[in-house]
Parts: C-alpha cells; sequence; structure tokens
C-alpha cells in the first residue's frame, strides 16, 4: 500500500454511458451526463475514476462492439483520471460466473478488453478491481494475476447460514479477515483483498458521515477507504434512480478528502 492513505473511487455496472454516446454520437464522451459528472468529480476533488463496464447490455440492444471510435483521443486524454475495467459480460445472470466458468470468464474479460483497446487504447485500460457480486470462478485467481490484477475490493457479508458471500471464494479465514477491514492477501495468487467501505448509492446523503465513520478504528482504515458506486442510479430510466446520486458521490468523496486521503486506482498505484 502506499505511504499515504488513498481512497479509491469504482464505478460498477457501466454500459448505458456508452449506448447513450453510441446512440446520440455527439461531440464529446463528456456530453454524456454521466460522464460530465465523474468530469465534475475529478475538476472538483482531484478524484480518479474506474468504470467497471459490462460488455452488453442485459436487455440485448447494445454491446461495445457498437461504440465508435471517434472518441479515442478523448479516452486517452482523460486516461490519467479516468479508466475502463472488465466487470461482467451483462448484468444478469448475476451467477455467471460462478463454478467451473473460468473458459467463459476468460473470453468475456478477451473481447471487454479488446474493444476497450480498440475506442479508447490501451493506456484508458486497467486490470480489473471489482468483479461483478464479486463472484469468480473456481481456482481463478492466478488467471487474475496474469491480467494484472493486485488487489480486488469484496463486500464480504456473512449469510443467514455461516456462508461468506461477495468474497470471491477465498478461504473463510481470509474471508473473516477481511471482514474486519483488515487487507489480506492470498498467497498463492499474490492478490490482495479489501472491503468495501461505502456503496454510495446505498446511502442517503445525509448518513455518509455516520456510515463512514462506523469503521474508523479498524486497521485497514489508517492506509486505505474503497468507495464503490452503480451506474444505473444517475438513469432517470432506471426504475431505482436516485435524483441525488451526484450528491451522495461528492458527499462521499469530500469526507475523504477532509480527511487528507489520497486518489488512487485498485491496480494502477495513486494518481
Amino acid at each position: 500500500m502506499p505511504a499515504s492513505p488513498v481512497y479509491r473511487l469504482a464505478i460498477d455496472d457501466v454500459i448505458y454511458s456508452f449506448r447513450d454516446l453510441a446512440q446520440r454520437q455527439p461531440h464529446s464522451i463528456f456530453d454524456c451526463h454521466f460522464l460530465a459528472l465523474m468530469r465534475d468529480l475529478h475538476r472538483r476533488f482531484g478524484t480518479v475514476i474506474t468504470l467497471n463496464s459490462f460488455f452488453q447490455t442485459h436487455e440485448g440492444d447494445f454491446s461495445l462492439c457498437d461504440f465508435p471510435e471517434k472518441y479515442r483521443a478523448e479516452w486517452e486524454a482523460n486516461a490519467h483520471w479516468l479508466r475502463l475495467a472488465f466487470h461482467s459480460l451483462q448484468e444478469f445472470p448475476d451467477d455467471r460466473y460462478v463454478g467451473d466458468t473460468l473458459d467463459a470468464f476468460r473470453h468475456d474479460y478477451e473481447v471487454t478488453k479488446s474493444e476497450v483497446f480498440r475506442f479508447a487504447g490501451a493506456q484508458s485500460w486497467i486490470a480489473p478491481g471489482l468483479i461483478h457480486f464479486c463472484r469468480i470462478p473456481t481456482d481463478s485467481l492466478p488467471t487474475l494475476a496474469e491480467w494484472g490484477v493486485r488487489h480486488l475490493a469484496g463486500l464480504n457479508h456473512r449469510k443467514a447460514d455461516g456462508a461468506w458471500s461477495g468474497h470471491y471464494g477465498v478461504p473463510d479465514a481470509l474471508a473473516a479477515h477481511v471482514a474486519g477491514n483488515e487487507l489480506g492477501t492470498e498467497p498463492e495468487s499474490g492478490i490482495t483483498f479489501s472491503l468495501v467501505d461505502l456503496v454510495i448509492n446505498n446511502c442517503p446523503p445525509e448518513q455518509t458521515s455516520s456510515m463512514l465513520e462506523q469503521r474508523a478504528d479498524t486497521p485497514a482504515r489508517p492506509q486505505k477507504i474503497d468507495l464503490l458506486s452503480h451506474e444505473q442510479y444517475s438513469w432517470p430510466f432506471y426504475p431505482r434512480h436516485l435524483p441525488d446520486h451526484p450528491e451522495r458521490l461528492a458527499n462521499a468523496i469530500r469526507w475523504c478528502v477532509e480527511r487528507g486521503y489520497q486518489p488512487a486506482f485498485y491496480n494502477g498505484g495513486a494518481a
């Protein structure tokens, strides 16, 4: 971990911004209101952002193959703060990678990476730091390490039956360790795991401080804060649209910045 404490912002489930740009073909990627919001957060706070991207919509009306190359120079010009990473093929089913599914996992990663390289350039790509629902195929950690993954953030919930979920299938002892907001490394792959501190779309603006302060005395807090939100909550057509999503994002970032945390990528170091 870096010597200075860091905060990391990941946006999961990103696909509708790509669809919007491909359909409307505006002058700039920041003519998409969601990407304009990301740029505003960067300009105000210096935040660096990873967009964890789907390859296609689950509705079946768009894939990254449909995205034009006309914006490539703009993606590249902003790659110092805005990166694209693989998240999953699509939103549903959420158990696509459960079990012996490494071939499908590898295929989805490769086609997503290929399309991002085509339309946004290699420098806009970053190794994934959070896989959809924190579920990966059996014995796939070595493959993730080959892809450049050095760090994965998870949710690490213990279910009513005592089993762990949202933890990438790591051994129970490591899952419990990370659930206490301690950094933990899986020795064979060398991948370090951490706990997501706040799912921003689940946190009303007035609760930001209290939610983040809950882990004030946990072991990893002096080193990092992991922030997560989801793109779909910013789109009015989404059934659970949050008009205050920009405020929620800004509040969480501001809390980190005011306490001296520096922006960083999951697998790319400090900005």
